[in-house]
């Protein structure tokens, strides 16, 4: 079964608007883990309540290994290749989605192997602050 991880990203304004770090989801301020890439969509909508109208998220595919638990290299695959998905929550809460998957290049500009595109409610979510 797939696994979706998703990581709320870093802002900073001096960079621009469009500007979003994509941390781990291990240092992230917010992650979540879910089994239908549609939950996403609430668990942004409640991030945005709590850390401001215009938020980015960065999100990955994984195999789960057990019940609730990603394979072993989740997080090695995202520093090593990024996520695979960009959602960006814009003014109004409309979601843009930019998809990763269907090209070679990363979203930091990288070449990357394929992913696999393998297709409820919160598994694990954490927020901090």
């Amino acid at each position: 079964m797939t696994l979706w991880v998703m990581a709320l990203a870093n802002k900073d304004p001096e960079q621009g608007a469009e500007y979003a770090d994509d941390v781990s989801p291990v240092y992230a301020r917010a992650n979540v883990l879910v089994h239908d890439f549609a939950d996403l969509l609430p668990v942004l909508a409640r991030w945005r309540a709590k850390f401001g109208e215009e938020i980015t998220a960065y999100v990955m595919s994984t195999l789960e290994v057990s019940p609730g638990v990603p394979a072993a290299d989740t997080y090695e695959a995202w520093d090593r290749f990024g996520p695979e998905i960009r959602i960006d929550v814009l003014r109004g809460g409309y979601f843009k989605i930019s998809d990763y998957r269907s090209s070679t290049w990363g979203p930091d500009g990288e070449e990357q192997p394929g992913f696999q595109n393998l297709g409820g409610l919160p598994i694990h979510e954490e927020i901090r602050g």
